[in-house]
């Protein structure tokens, strides 16, 4: 889970205040603190240097579940990640924004058909279409028998205000769309998205 601490680190440095986010009054609900069944796991993490503390969620998917996931696209491999970052050792504000960070192994004549399509990362949260900017940000090979090129893993982050992420987890369905690869996220991604967010609270 280690690789979702930089593009969450980088999130909460570069990301304006909210000043709406002092009170739960302008949020959308934040989940109650539950069990919730998913296949990720979600690690918090205190930072010496950086006197932050960061709560990550790593979704690695067996093949059923990738199956379940990836509705449309010729993905080999897929994890998703998120995770928020706030300061200090005890959270005493809203956490600014939430990082979401999917990763998609692919042959690379997919990967690099995909390179001609828009990045943004198109949701639909019960029936209501909305579009949250994407970047990829690490793009490796990954080499077969002989050195030679066998698929090529993408990672990509997108950086999502509270209230936007709160209204995710809160939608009944939730379904995207990224670079032709469409995903299910209701079931047990969800689940563990709605799980990280049962994780926000402040302390008077």
């Amino acid at each position: 889970m280690r690789y979702l601490l930089v593009p969450l680190v980088a999130a909460f440095v570069v990301a304006p205040p909210l000043a709406a986010q002092s009170s739960t009054a302008t949020l959308p609900p934040i989940p109650e603190v539950r069990t919730y069944l998913h296949s990720g796991a979600i690690e918090k993490m205190y930072d010496d240097d950086e006197n932050s503390t960061s709560v990550a969620l790593d979704l690695r998917f067996d093949e059923k579940g990738a199956k379940q996931f990836v509705r449309r696209g010729r993905v080999k491999q897929v994890s998703l990640g998120a995770g928020f970052v706030y300061a200090g050792k005890v959270m005493t504000r809203y956490p600014d924004v939430v990082t979401v960070v999917l990763k998609l192994t692919r042959a690379p004549s997919e990967a690099l058909k995909a390179d001609k399509l828009p990045t943004d990362l198109a949701l639909t949260l019960d029936g209501v279409a909305v579009r949250i900017g994407a970047t990829l940000v690490a793009r490796n090979a990954i080499s077969g028998g002989g050195g030679a090129m066998r698929e090529i893993e993408d990672t990509y982050v997108a950086v999502l205000t509270l209230p936007q992420f709160l209204r995710i987890v809160n939608a009944s369905s939730v379904s995207a769309t990224l670079q032709g690869q469409s995903f299910e996220f209701t079931g047990s991604p969800l689940e563990g998205m709605r799980d990280l967010a049962s994780r926000i609270v402040v302390s008077p």
